[in-house]
């Protein structure tokens, strides 16, 4: 487990997953914090992100969980995060497995700081949130330039996907930050440039296959 500030008030907690990691974010709020994502597994739950919100010095349950799509390695732990925290609300636009949760769409604003944006492609439903105070995207799976380790394609929807990419270069962005170090750019992009460079990665990588 490692875990990093890559933006004031948005901690990185990396969680073990094959050969990769998945991110798990911590985001802090005026009062309390929320986690996007969930990693894997109960023992995920119990032997990586628990043990970093501690060292983060977060005592409180979540205000709520974000998921930015329902695939095992980003909503696996769910079920046991509740288990911890029962009256954590679930915030998801796709259903995760067997949980109730809010449903969420483009363009809601949650806890006055985190804006939903659709983002198809990985899946039909892939949400990112945008952190307003840091014009921070974290994107989840929604950009995946060549992939990371034997996933060396996880665009389902490609012409979905192209769209997300074009309608990204329409925002004010000043950081992405994806949940897997992917192939050949990274997990982070700051900056204009790095953020277009990133995004050309991605758009490129589909466009030779269309």
């Amino acid at each position: 487990m490692k875990i990093t500030e890559p933006i004031n008030g948005i901690f990185k907690i990396e969680v073990p997953f094959e050969r990769i990691y998945t991110a798990v974010f911590a985001v802090r709020l005026a009062e309390g914090y929320l986690l996007i994502d969930c990693a894997t597994t109960a023992e995920d739950v119990d032997t990586h992100i628990l043990p970093a919100l501690r060292e983060l010095g977060f005592a409180d349950p979540p205000r709520a969980l974000l998921l930015t799509h329902n695939h095992g390695d980003h909503a696996g732990g769910a079920a046991r995060l509740q288990e911890h925290f029962p009256t954590m609300p679930i915030y998801a636009a796709e259903p995760p497995k067997s949980l109730p949760y809010l449903e969420i769409g483009e363009g809601d604003l949650l806890f006055d700081r985190l804006q939903v944006l659709h983002l198809p492609g990985h899946t039909r439903r892939s949400v990112g949130y945008l952190h307003l105070p840091s014009a921070t995207l974290i994107s989840g799976d929604c950009l995946q330039q060549r992939g990371v380790d034997k996933y060396v394609n996880g665009v389902r929807y490609p012409a979905l996907y192209l769209q997300s990419i074009s309608r990204l270069r329409t925002l004010p962005l000043r950081c992405i930050l994806a949940s897997h170090d992917y192939v050949p750019l990274g997990c982070c992009a700051v900056g204009a440039a790095e953020i277009a460079a990133y995004l050309d990665e991605c758009e490129q990588d589909i466009a030779k296959d269309q």
